[in-house]
């Protein structure tokens, strides 16, 4: 999976050729590059489930989790709070990389209602004008009416 610096996740199969075709962040409609996505790192435990690689807790819909920007690792923010914030020790948790506070990303955050609706499709301020060009062109070559032979009048 990869993410925007939003906390947007997407399948990395989906969003690479969407960016490279419109250039555009599908959530905010800025300009965008795939170079500006964050391809996570996402720890499965035996049973196949996401969770956090310190505190191997299972990732669930209650889960605050978030991403480490520089190296892409995604753990609970418990273990950031407790293990990085509280110590002020910015460095990642699996690899010493360091980074800065701005760096934590929050890919699920279940008390901010702002940053769960951030990922509601209805709320892709590009996709939904692209959608709508798209929906404009169909209602526009419907309209071409056609002579009895076929042509184009």
């Amino acid at each position: 999976p990869m993410c925007t610096k939003e906390g947007v996740l997407f399948d990395i199969l989906n969003i690479v050729p969407y960016v490279k075709e419109h250039k555009k962040n599908p959530l905010t409609g800025e300009d965008m590059t795939h170079k500006q996505l964050v391809r996570l790192n996402m720890a499965k435990n035996i049973e196949g489930k996401w969770h956090c690689p310190v505190t191997y807790k299972v990732f669930n819909d209650n889960s605050h989790v978030v991403a480490i920007k520089p190296t892409g690792n995604v753990f609970a923010y418990e273990a950031i709070k407790e293990l990085n914030l509280k110590p002020k020790n910015f460095t990642d948790l699996l690899d010493g990389t360091p980074f800065k506070k701005k760096d934590i990303i929050t890919l699920q955050d279940p008390s901010d209602e702002d940053q769960m609706a951030m990922r509601d499709l209805a709320n892709f301020k590009h996709l939904q004008e692209v959608r709508s060009q798209a929906a404009r062109k169909q209602t526009s070559a419907a309209a071409i009416r056609q002579s009895q032979t076929g042509a184009a009048v």
